[in-house]
């Protein structure tokens, strides 16, 4: 795809779309049959309440001290590593290095830290927008059969097709600000959200929609009182995957589309052979991305203590 659309070859890079999306769609199709045949309980009613929400909770400072523990491991395997293999220190810098280069004021530390701002942002607009569109389907694909046949083939197409392939179209139809960003970030959040929160509010407890139904409670009701929140565990769950490559999503927008943030800060200091910016850069997205799935996992747990204690 990427030679095609270099070389021009327009109906050609459209085609090998059309080609990944189908065959992405049967894999996805023939998952769902083996799945009714290897684990048919698991669409069938199941004893389980909201409650189970966050059912390893650990806790606020455990959820940090996690997520301080995992840095500092990653940090030993850095340095162990670059030690190990004796890389020269120009290209491959060491832990200190990079200490040392975000902690020094100049001209390159400020243009990092600006442009981490400018991913931060992206990032944050497009996951919220991609969260919510991708709950608000799902809403609406359980309520309606026919909205299910309508968008999850054309989301599952959507997603098969490479994101750097469709970033220039992206480009083209919502231009190189803020809009084109949000939507190739939002993309990349959508559909795992989308699969996970669908097929968890199918599987909320029959006897609790029985329930709402008996008390004249409409199909709105079954869905905010009982589909919904028993769809928390798996939004949470999603949000974890879906946050890092958000983050991924918003610098490959920045690399090929706006030329702004850290994706855009980083591509041009490795053309110009500046490493200790292209090393800077990578250490703190991977520190945002912990952070943001550390953040997830203390929301997770506030929402199991705030269910719990009105329960």
């Amino acid at each position: 795809m990427i030679l095609s659309q270099s070389s021009f070859q327009v109906a050609r890079t459209w085609g090998l779309a059309v080609v990944i999306g189908v065959t992405v769609g049967l894999a996805y199709a023939v998952t769902g049959l083996i799945a009714r045949f290897l684990v048919p309980w698991a669409a069938g009613e199941r004893p389980i309440t909201v409650l189970q929400l966050g059912q390893s909770r650990r806790g606020v400072v455990a959820t940090v001290l996690t997520g301080v523990a995992s840095v500092a491991i990653l940090v030993f395997a850095w340095w162990a590593t670059l030690r190990w293999f004796d890389l020269s220190p120009y290209f491959a810098k060491r832990p200190l290095d990079v200490w040392r280069f975000l902690t020094t004021a100049s001209d390159d530390r400020s243009a990092v830290w600006s442009a981490l701002g400018t991913t931060l942002v992206d990032t944050a607009v497009g996951f919220a927008i991609g969260s919510v569109a991708s709950v608000a389907v799902a809403a609406g694909v359980v309520a309606s059969p026919f909205l299910d046949a309508l968008v999850m083939p054309t989301a599952i197409a959507l997603r098969s097709v490479p994101i750097i392939a469709m970033t220039p179209l992206i480009a083209l139809l919502f231009g190189r600000g803020l809009w084109g960003v949000t939507v190739i970030v939002g993309l990349v959040t959508f559909f795992p959200t989308l699969v996970a929160v669908t097929t968890a509010m199918r599987n909320a407890p029959r006897q609790a929609c029985d329930l709402v139904a008996a008390y004249g409670g409409s199909r709105v009701r079954e869905l905010f009182g009982v589909r919904l929140p028993f769809a928390l565990p798996a939004l949470f769950a999603a949000s974890k995957i879906a946050l890092p490559a958000a983050i991924s999503g918003a610098l490959l927008a920045e690399w090929l589309a706006t030329g702004t943030g850290l994706g855009s800060v980083m591509l041009r200091a490795s053309a110009s052979s500046k490493f200790a910016i292209v090393w800077s850069g990578a250490v703190l997205i991977v520190i945002v991305s912990i952070a943001a799935y550390s953040l997830v996992g203390v929301v997770e747990a506030a929402s199991a203590r705030l269910i719990s204690g009105s329960r």
